[in-house]
């Protein structure tokens, strides 16, 4: 009888855990940090490659850090130094993604948005850029921003009380709305009037590129595949170990029942 309590107490015990096993997971990840230059932290602590990141996360960087970190998506976001940027929103279903440039320099390649009432934007203390799937660099410095748009199209909305962006140099928009092309810039200044929407420098081309550029530093590219490979293989290793203890210890039952059938049914 104590044999069989025991059994029943393991069996119990072992099986108890296995529901986890098969719960919802949890919320998938925003995204992962792919590269980074040391003197950037997420959340206040110092970054790690493949670290995975999650909606309100704040990453940040210090004068000689730098940091790329991919969406869920496939859009590849490149912090510059001294920059700080949130990532308010981003849900790939919907393909909605809200990120926040407080200071600094980002430059931001966007996958195509398919889904209807879809959205990626960047916002700035003084502006708003949107976007439908392109590259392009955002920074905010000394209360002004600067869009520079590589690819596509971008549309850059001041905040209300910042200057509105005019649309001289083939840009064009209305009074607080420019729609900027490839090799255009827009400029929206603090409180003061004079912001412009013109066409930009290769040397200011050139500039915004290498601000934001990664090269040289850790990479932990298709660290996403692996993330979700490891916690695959954790639930995985969960699930066989409580069916293989449990399918044991049944082994033990039956062997000690038939042993004590044997034993009755001896002459």
């Amino acid at each position: 009888m104590r044999f069989r309590q025991a059994v029943a107490l393991v069996l119990c015990t072992v099986l108890s855990g296995a529901p986890a096993a098969f719960a919802a997971p949890a919320d998938p990840a925003a995204g992962h940090i792919q590269a980074l230059i040391p003197d950037a932290s997420r959340n206040e602590k110092p970054a790690q490659l493949k670290e995975e990141l999650a909606a309100n996360d704040l990453l940040r960087t210090g004068p000689s850090g730098r940091m790329r970190a991919g969406l869920s998506d496939g859009s590849i976001l490149s912090l510059g130094s001294s920059s700080q940027m949130r990532v308010t929103r981003h849900e790939t279903a919907s393909q909605q993604t809200e990120l926040e440039l407080s200071v600094g320099k980002l430059r931001s390649k966007v996958v195509k948005v398919t889904q209807s009432g879809g959205k990626f934007e960047v916002k700035t203390p003084n502006a708003v850029i949107g976007v439908v799937g392109t590259d392009f660099y955002v920074s905010y410095v000394d209360s002004q921003t600067t869009v520079i748009c590589y690819k596509g199209v971008v549309t850059v909305s001041a905040i209300a009380g910042a200057a509105a962006a005019s649309s001289p140099a083939g840009a064009t928009g209305a009074a607080q709305a420019t729609r900027l092309t490839a090799g255009q810039k827009a400029v929206v200044s603090g409180l003061s009037a004079g912001s412009i929407a013109a066409a930009a420098s290769s040397a200011e081309l050139t500039a915004s590129m290498q601000e934001t550029e990664t090269s040289g530093a850790g990479s932990a590219a298709g660290s996403s595949a692996a993330t979700a490979s490891h916690h695959l293989g954790k639930w995985t290793w969960i699930t066989i170990g409580a069916v293989a203890v449990a399918g044991v210890v049944i082994g033990i039952v039956a062997t000690r029942g038939g042993s004590n059938i044997q034993r009755k049914g001896t002459p």
